[in-house]
């Protein structure tokens, strides 16, 4: 059976907050911490990305860092507007 590549936002859709809980408990990370990484509000640091993949197999590093196809919740909405914003700021100054 072929393993599929996972990201944060992937395993909280498939397997729920649980699963995360029991990732930050073997990284030593904060569970509410990577419920932001897996909705969109925050993105992991590459140290700790490496941490995850080696604790769960199904994430990987690229997929870590792939914005979410499906949204969950509205920070993820949130976060695309603010980049938009940001954009379009960059665009009126020059």
């Amino acid at each position: 059976a072929t393993i599929r590549a996972m990201n944060l936002t992937d395993l909280y859709l498939a397997e729920g907050y649980a699963a995360l809980t029991r990732l930050a408990q073997q990284v030593g990370a904060n569970p509410k911490y990577l419920y932001q990484c897996a909705t969109g509000r925050r993105r992991p640091s590459p140290e700790l990305a490496f941490r995850l993949i080696g604790a769960e197999p199904r994430l990987q590093f690229e997929e870590m860092y792939r914005t979410a196809k499906a949204a969950v919740g509205e920070g993820a909405e949130l976060e695309s507007v603010g980049v938009v914003a940001d954009v379009q700021q960059e665009a009126d100054r020059g």
